[in-house]
């Protein structure tokens, strides 16, 4: 499936699930509707027996369970991945289940990347550049103009306690509260997963309200810079009366008729990964930055 605007083409890549025909009286009544899924979807589906051996890396781990469904996982960034595993063998397991715990224990994100599937490693927001400006008065470098913004609540900004819950090992927890973010791994120890706990809490620990949904009319734009932030990973800089908000997109919705065709991006802010750079004007203040894991 590809979307063209501006002479700027973007390709989308599936694999048709079904094919409905809905029959009119007449042939020229006749709808029909290819069902496609990506590669997220497909293991989704899919069950294999798995097992590694402790000490296994995440990344390669990975690589391999995606490879027991026919299914190739690629890495897009430079980074490497170097959490280790606690042994497993799973029988008749969902692969995309296996698939996310392998990712939360390195705190990485999968993303459907044509048939494959994209593994963006820990401190992937590192290497996001450059950021695309979306804005509601069209300013700045190609400005993609919104029409729709969802800002989180003040209480949903930011979680008060993370919850780590390795497969075979004690759960490991960091902060208290109600507004509690859990997640299941494969870490190698209670003391990996405590780490990863404290981690995500300092991250996560954001007080003010954010952007987490924005959406565009493609038929509004006055240049294709909306071609270029339809990828997941991609930053944004979002600009609501007078304020911008830095953002990192984790998802992109495309919703299009022969009238109209609307692109809306989830968005998590880039205050959950504010990393200490050395020598950066806008990381490298103490006590204004995070360090990493």
């Amino acid at each position: 499936v590809t979307m063209t605007y501006r002479s700027v083409s973007v390709a989308f890549q599936y694999q048709v699930r079904d094919l409905r025909i809905d029959y009119g009286i007449v042939p020229n009544q006749d709808v029909w509707e290819l069902i496609g899924e990506d590669s997220l979807a497909f293991v989704g589906r899919a069950i294999a027996d798995v097992s590694w051996s402790a000490g296994a890396n995440s990344y390669t781990t990975a690589v391999a369970v995606a490879n027991a469904v026919g299914v190739t996982l690629v890495n897009p960034t430079a980074l490497s991945s170097s959490s280790t595993l606690s042994a497993q063998t799973l029988n008749d397991a969902n692969i995309l289940s296996v698939l996310q715990k392998l990712a939360n224990t390195d705190n990485a994100i999968l993303d459907a990347a044509g048939f494959d599937i994209a593994w963006l490693p820990r401190n992937w927001q590192s290497v996001v550049a450059p950021y695309y400006n979306l804005t509601d008065d069209g300013t700045g470098t190609k400005p993609i103009v919104f029409s729709g913004l969802s800002f989180s609540a003040l209480a949903d900004s930011g979680v008060t306690q993370v919850v780590v819950r390795p497969v075979g090992l004690a759960d490991q927890s960091a902060g208290s509260g109600t507004n509690a973010y859990d997640l299941e791994t494969y870490n190698a120890s209670t003391s990996d997963a405590l780490s990863l706990a404290q981690y995500l809490l300092a991250s996560l620990s954001v007080d003010e309200p954010v952007p987490f949904q924005v959406s565009s009319s493609v038929n509004a734009q006055t240049n294709n810079g909306i071609m270029d932030a339809l990828t997941v990973g991609t930053g944004v800089n979002v600009t609501f009366r007078g304020s911008t908000y830095k953002s990192l997109v984790l998802g992109v919705t495309i919703s299009a008729n022969p009238s109209q065709t609307r692109v809306t991006w989830d968005l998590v802010s880039s205050e959950f990964y504010r990393f200490l750079t050395l020598d950066d004007a806008t990381l490298g203040k103490l006590d204004e930055s995070k360090l990493g894991w």
